[in-house]
């Protein structure tokens, strides 16, 4: 488990923001997906899909739109962790509305919507350059102990 040398979850997300924090994983990278907003309870990613996110049938795999709104919604349940809690995804539910499209941007919002000892509750819109609605999620996530 990574302690982040004692930072809470908001200062872990604005150290990424600024960069004076290094990611530790390149799954943002794999996936074209970035953060590019926090505040406490709240959690905005900005991506693109590539060719490399679609499905057998040309179309863009489901995954990727599940990424985009666990992760949003997981950083967004992090940025109100203290230095000595993590939290995992323990449900996901997503609803893909409208077909996503190769290179198009799209931008994802989350926020908490319950933040307890054990549990966290958060929901998320996944939107296009236009303001439509494409995807949207819940999610419960598991709290405990870090490390």
């Amino acid at each position: 488990m990574i302690d982040y040398h004692g930072l809470g979850g908001l200062d872990v997300l604005q150290g990424l923001l600024d960069g004076s924090v290094e990611a530790v994983t390149g799954l943002h990278e794999t996936l074209n997906i970035r953060l590019t907003a926090v505040e406490p309870g709240r959690c905005t990613f900005e991506g693109s899909p590539t060719q490399a996110h679609r499905n057998p049938h040309g179309t863009i795999h489901g995954g990727w739109t599940a990424s985009m709104l666990d992760g949003c919604m997981g950083l967004a349940v992090f940025s109100m962790q203290d230095a000595d809690r993590a939290s995992a995804t323990a449900t996901l539910e997503i609803k893909i509305l409208r077909p996503l499209r190769i290179g198009e941007p799209y931008a994802c919002r989350a926020a908490v919507t319950h933040s307890g000892r054990t549990l966290a509750h958060a929901e998320a819109a996944l939107r296009d350059a236009n303001g439509k609605l494409v995807a949207t999620g819940t999610s419960t996530y598991a709290v405990f102990p870090r490390g």
